[in-house]
């Protein structure tokens, strides 16, 4: 179900619209993100964002989610950010994986916006600027993304404290916007890990608590 099918399906059934999660899968078709070895980023955030779904409608106090892809389609960046348009009230998160020349570099970093890391340049789909999201969208951000390291480290993952950037996605002018980093492919340890998939229902049934307690914490519309 995408945006549009969703809002008229509660239009039709004539309640509103309630507070969604947008779990955008990064890369995919075209791009396919880090590659080491066999695995490809594309892949991996797929595979992890189909999980959080199933996970996140097991749960009596999840919100609705919606994926801005299924499958394996290529997506450019401002289609992922104009995703939700149509949704009034929206939480966005993005999951991709991460690589690096040092080895050594480990664990899940999330993101939120800001301008302490710039973001490196997109080799696809190269897209418009976009400028910085309005001051109380980038705030709530940090506090979404806050609650996502500490559901991670309550969980035993290794993840560093929120982290500033300027991500294509991070800028979103809609909705608060949160980008999770799942692992390094350029670590052997990780990279092991992430091939796996009881690891990747592991870091699914993390964000889904995440997300399903921030959301219970918000104000109710």
């Amino acid at each position: 179900m995408g945006p549009i099918v969703a809002v008229l399906f509660f239009a039709a059934h004539g309640v509103a619209i309630p507070r969604t999660l947008i779990v955008d899968a990064g890369h995919g078709g075209d791009d396919p993100g880090a590659m080491r070895q066999k695995l490809r980023e594309k892949n991996i955030t797929l595979a992890v964002a189909l999980k959080l779904q199933k996970a996140l409608k097991k749960r009596p106090d999840a919100p609705p989610v919606l994926l801005t892809r299924r499958s394996d389609a290529t997506l450019a960046l401002d289609e992922r950010v104009d995703f939700g348009a149509l949704l009034p009230d929206a939480y966005f998160l993005s999951l991709h994986v991460n690589d690096s020349s040092r080895r050594k570099d480990h664990g899940v970093v999330v993101y939120a916006y800001g301008t302490t890391v710039p973001a490196p340049k997109a080799r696809h789909n190269p897209v418009a600027p976009l400028g910085p999201p309005p001051e109380e969208l980038a705030r709530e951000s940090g506090r979404f993304a806050l609650a996502i390291v500490e559901a991670l480290r309550a969980q035993k993952f290794a993840v560093e404290g929120v982290v500033h950037s300027d991500y294509y996605v991070l800028r979103n002018h809609r909705h608060p916007s949160v980008l999770v980093e799942l692992g390094y492919l350029s670590n052997t340890k990780d990279r092991e890990r992430l091939a796996r998939s009881d690891y990747q229902q592991r870091l699914a049934d993390a964000l889904a608590k995440a997300a399903a307690g921030y959301f219970s914490r918000l104000p109710k519309k």
